[in-house]
C-alpha cells in the first residue's frame, strides 16, 4: 500500500504538477470572467468655509449598486467608500451637484450600475455671528409644594453663528431643558446652549451655569368641626365638642393630612375640676404647619367628670 502511494507521488510526476497548473489556471480565468452585483453604501463628506453655512439637511449615505468580479470586490475596503462634496465656492442660494461613476471610488474592474440618490442638493446661506441673550430651558413642574423663586444664568450672553437672515433675527438662545420635577430648594445645573433654530449653534462651546432657587408653595386648608379633647386624656364635658380652624403650610403636606386623624387638644389643669380656656393646639402638628388665629373669639369650657 505504501509503495503504490509513493509511486503516485514520484511516476510522472513533472505531467501532474503540469495538469494541476493547468486546472488552476482554468479556474481562475472561469472565476475573473464571472461578475456580480453588489450593493455598497458610500459616505458623503460636504466641506465648505468660514464664510458660508450649509442650511440643508446633510445626505450622509448614498447607496450605490456596482458589478464586478470577485478579484475586483476583494480589493474594495470599506473604509476607502466616501466621496468628498466641495462647496467653499458656491455663493448662498441652492445648488446641485449631480453624482456618476467618475466619483464613485471603487476603482478599476468595478462598474457602477446605479446610484441612490442620484443628485445632492444643497442651500448655501451667508455665515454671521451676534452676541444674544441666554435663558435657561426649564421643563414641567416643581414637586408638589415647592415653587420656582428666581433663577440666574453665567454667562447672560454668547456669541452664535448661523445664517445670516436667521442671525439678524435672533435675540435670545436657550439652554438645554432642565427638569424641574426633581429640584428642590437651590439647585446649579451645568447645561450647553441649544438653538431652536436649525443651524444656529454657539462659536465656541462654553458651559452655562443656571442656579434655581425653589422655595415652599405655601397654602391655607379649613378644617371643620374637628373634636376637641384634653390632652391628660381624662374625661371631661367640652364646650364646644368640635372646632373649625384653618392650617398654613406646605401645599403637599396639607394635601396629606387626613381630616378625621386631625385632632384639637387643650391643656389640662390638673388642680382645676372644672376651667376655661382660649386655647389649643394640634398634636403632632408638623413643623413646617402653622395654626392661624380664629377669627372671632374663642372660649372652651371644660368640666372634668
Amino acid at each position: 500500500m505504501n509503495d503504490k502511494i509513493k509511486r503516485f507521488f514520484t511516476e510522472y510526476s513533472r505531467e501532474k504538477i503540469l495538469a494541476l497548473f493547468l486546472t488552476l489556471l482554468i479556474w481562475l480565468f472561469m472565476i475573473s470572467g464571472t461578475r456580480e452585483v453588489k450593493d455598497f453604501t458610500v459616505a458623503v463628506e460636504v466641506t465648505s468655509n468660514d464664510d458660508i453655512v450649509l442650511v440643508s439637511e446633510i445626505v450622509e449615505k448614498v447607496h450605490v449598486k456596482v458589478s464586478g468580479s470577485l478579484f475586483a470586490f476583494a480589493r474594495i475596503r470599506e473604509e476607502d467608500l466616501k466621496i468628498k462634496i466641495d462647496i467653499s465656492t458656491k455663493k448662498p442660494g441652492i445648488h446641485t451637484r449631480f453624482l456618476d461613476s467618475s466619483m464613485m471610488p471603487f476603482g478599476d474592474g468595478i462598474k457602477t450600475e446605479n446610484i441612490f440618490p442620484s443628485e445632492l442638493v444643497f442651500k448655501v446661506s451667508k455665515k454671521a455671528e451676534k452676541v444674544v441673550s441666554v435663558e435657561p430651558w426649564l421643563e414641567g413642574q416643581p414637586p408638589l409644594g415647592w415653587k420656582i423663586s428666581g433663577w440666574s444664568i453665567t454667562p447672560e450672553q454668547i456669541l452664535v453663528e448661523g445664517p445670516e437672515n436667521e442671525i439678524e433675527e435672533l435675540e435670545i438662545i436657550s439652554t438645554e431643558r432642565i427638569f424641574l420635577s426633581s429640584i428642590k430648594g437651590t439647585v446649579e445645573k451645568t447645561v450647553k446652549a441649544h438653538s431652536a433654530v436649525p443651524f444656529i449653534k454657539p462659536v465656541e462651546d462654553v458651559p452655562i451655569t443656571v442656579k434655581i432657587e425653589l422655595e415652599r408653595d405655601m397654602d391655607i386648608r379649613m378644617f371643620s368641626k374637628v373634636p376637641i379633647n384634653l390632652d391628660s386624656g381624662k374625661e371631661a364635658e367640652i364646650t364646644p365638642l368640635e372646632i373649625s380652624f384653618r392650617l398654613k403650610g406646605p401645599k403637599d403636606i396639607l394635601q396629606k393630612m387626613e381630616q378625621e386623624k386631625v385632632k384639637a387638644y387643650i391643656k389640662d389643669q390638673p388642680d382645676k375640676k372644672s376651667f376655661k380656656t382660649d386655647s389649643f393646639y394640634i398634636k403632632d402638628l408638623h413643623e413646617e404647619v402653622e395654626l392661624l388665629g380664629l377669627d372671632k373669639a374663642l372660649e372652651i369650657s371644660v368640666i372634668k367628670k
